[in-house]
């Protein structure tokens, strides 16, 4: 996470006056810290998709568990 930004629950926002005087002004070098951080954010969105379908997982395993045990619902 940026050194620079406010973290406000799960997501970092940052304003331009919130920018470190230190950015380098050489293009390439901004490029790659772009990619990098890009490359941080696809990591990051794939662990909280494999924890969403875990929990999805759980969900249905918790379902059927109370199924087993009270049976089905007789609405």
């Amino acid at each position: 996470m940026c050194f620079w930004a406010v973290q406000i629950g799960m997501f970092c926002y940052c304003s331009p006056m919130d920018l470190p005087a230190d950015l380098p002004s050489d293009v390439a070098t901004l490029q790659a810290l772009l990619r990098a951080s890009e490359a941080r954010v696809v990591e990051r969105d794939g662990l909280i998709e494999r924890k969403e379908d875990r929990i999805i997982r759980l969900e249905k395993l918790v379902a059927d568990y109370k199924r087993a045990l009270f049976g089905a619902k007789s609405e």
